[in-house]
């Protein structure tokens, strides 16, 4: 998972940005906005300091994978009809 986690992290500062969430949702399927990315962090993001560590991510990979998921009913209502591709991505 790590490998993953550090294909969107950028900058290398072990977290992902709204900017590195965006393109991560992206990546599995999920056309969100700059707006929705923020409000995929505020979903997942325990520690409410703007940014999503790779535990995180992993629960919102997971959530995707299975049909279930944390993302708040306007940005999970937009991703319903996006095609998810996210079979690439293997949970260890």
């Amino acid at each position: 998972m790590s490998r993953i986690f550090d294909e969107f992290d950028a900058n290398r500062s072990g977290f992902l940005d709204y900017r590195e969430a965006r393109k991560a949702c992206r990546s599995l399927g999920l056309d969100v906005s700059t707006e929705q990315a923020i409000e995929v962090l505020r979903a997942y993001d325990d520690e409410p300091d703007g940014l999503m560590d790779e535990e995180e991510f992993r629960e919102l990979i997971a959530d995707v994978q299975s049909g279930r998921t944390s993302l708040p009913p306007r940005v999970a209502a937009a991703a319903a009809g996006s095609p998810r591709d996210s079979g690439r991505w293997k949970l260890d």
